[in-house]
């Protein structure tokens, strides 16, 4: 008796089958088409008793009775890159984010430089965006790079390009005859004076901001936490308010040791 599907029945039948054929065709073991015809005979037995056409709901118990895709190849069976290809191809959108941000994020670098790290950078939080932290650890090798090289260029340059400017202008201001502050030899190009001022004027900058950006973090955690997420997640604020009150005792030492070595050069 030929069985008789409703559309979303015949469907549901056909992407079951083409799921696992893809699957046993990725080893050597097996013939992936008999194997699937034999399925394919073992599910139109069990419908064709029951009442044509045949609902989506009765294909669906058959299946379930026959056990996920999955059950049929086990995943250890495969070959890395073909478990890679079909969880592409079949898998969750998650899975398919992951391995396209990962893609983006080797290739477009390559090629394009700092637009493909920021492209695999924006795939890897849609990924987090569909499915939240992601597990398990293989799916952080995949999103995890793309996030931890635009963090650390964000926060490298965000903490601490205060300290290189402020230096930098203390270098320029402090060393020329027509500062008010201009002492000989103080301000000798080798000079202890000249180092010491610059390096706390690079403390003063880090410091100020650093109040500036604890400030506003502790007041807005989930700011924070969102945007350098999931590595921030926990993040309260004390550590860098720690590590401001050290930038300030280190501005407040290498003030107090330039002014001693101005008074007495």
């Amino acid at each position: 008796m030929m069985v008789e599907y409703s559309a979303g029945a015949e469907k549901r039948v056909v992407d079951y089958l083409r799921n696992v054929r893809e699957r046993l065709r990725t080893t050597e073991s097996v013939d992936a088409d008999e194997v699937a015809n034999d399925l394919r005979n073992h599910i139109e037995r069990e419908l064709c008793e029951m009442k044509q056409p045949v609902s989506e709901a009765d294909v669906n118990a058959v299946l379930n009775r026959l056990g996920p895709p999955e059950e049929v190849v086990k995943e250890e069976d495969m070959s890395w890159w073909a478990k890679m290809l079909l969880r592409w191809r079949r898998g969750p959108e998650d899975w398919r984010l992951a391995y396209l941000s990962f893609g983006v994020f080797v290739i477009g670098t390559l090629v394009a430089g700092p637009l493909g790290i920021l492209a695999g950078f924006l795939l890897s939080r849609a990924a987090m965006s569909v499915a939240g932290e992601p597990e398990p650890r293989a799916k952080k090798w995949l999103i995890y790079p793309a996030l931890i090289v635009v963090y650390t260029l964000a926060a490298g340059i965000g903490l601490f390009w205060p300290g290189f400017a402020l230096g930098g202008l203390v270098a320029q201001l402090n060393h020329g005859h027509g500062s008010l502050l201009y002492k000989d030899p103080f301000f000798d190009n080798d000079g202890l004076g000249t180092v010491t001022m610059v390096l706390a004027g690079a403390a003063l900058g880090l410091a100020v901001w650093w109040s500036l950006l604890w400030a506003y973090g502790r007041r807005h955690l989930s700011a924070v936490r969102t945007v350098f997420r999931p590595f921030a997640e926990k993040w309260t604020g004390r550590k860098f308010g720690k590590a401001t009150l050290a930038a300030w005792a280190v501005t407040l030492v290498l003030a107090s040791v330039a002014v001693l070595l101005w008074v007495l050069t």
